[in-house]
């Protein structure tokens, strides 16, 4: 899932061959548009108007927020062992089977790849408002985070498995779903 604005988001639904575009209308779901795709989706990201969306077996595609296909982007042959995926100007995925996080640009071209010998089994990904990408490792159970330039560090140690983060641009917060808990916490940079 990811935000589109404030009451507007889009959703995959992991064994289907659609995503959706909806909002929360007094607390209640209401789709607004489903797109088909050629074959099942699942990570999802937004960003400048785009949705970026990871096709099973093709790569990902890019989509504007009324649903119209834009782009796909299929030269990365590593595009087919993902299915989390976070968006800035360029797409970040992690590869769990490498322990790796990628970043391609929006024609497919790999920029860089990080990968920290703490960083294990690199599952939920997201980017914050200044471009800072953070990953949850949940064999290692912990937390990084990796500038767009691609250098990273551990930022966090966790009890339980994390499972996936979300970021809060606005509010400046990161949300983390571990196996048993969720937990918020507030994004501070020191100058």
């Amino acid at each position: 899932m990811t935000e589109i604005s404030k009451d507007c988001f889009a959703v995959t639904y992991g064994n289907g061959n659609k995503f959706a575009i909806a909002s929360l209308e007094k607390y209640q779901y209401k789709t607004i548009k489903k797109i088909i795709t050629p074959y099942t989706c699942w990570g999802i990201s937004y960003c400048d108007n785009k949705l970026a969306v990871k096709i099973s077996s093709v790569g990902i595609y890019l989509y504007d927020v009324n649903g119209k296909l834009l782009k796909n982007i299929e030269s990365v042959e590593k595009l087919n062992y993902f299915y989390n995926i976070a968006m800035t100007k360029n797409i970040y995925f992690s590869w769990r089977e490498e322990n790796a996080v990628h970043c391609c640009d929006q024609q497919g071209n790999e920029v860089w790849t990080y990968q920290h010998d703490n960083l294990q089994d690199p599952s939920g990904i997201t980017t914050d408002r200044y471009g800072n990408i953070f990953v949850v490792g949940s064999s290692s159970k912990n937390l990084f985070i990796i500038s767009n330039d691609g250098q990273g560090r551990e930022i966090l140690k966790m009890e339980q498995t994390p499972i996936s983060v979300s970021c809060d641009k606005v509010n400046n917060q990161l949300l983390v779903r571990t196996c048993g808990q969720i937990l918020l916490f507030d994004i501070t940079f020191e100058q």
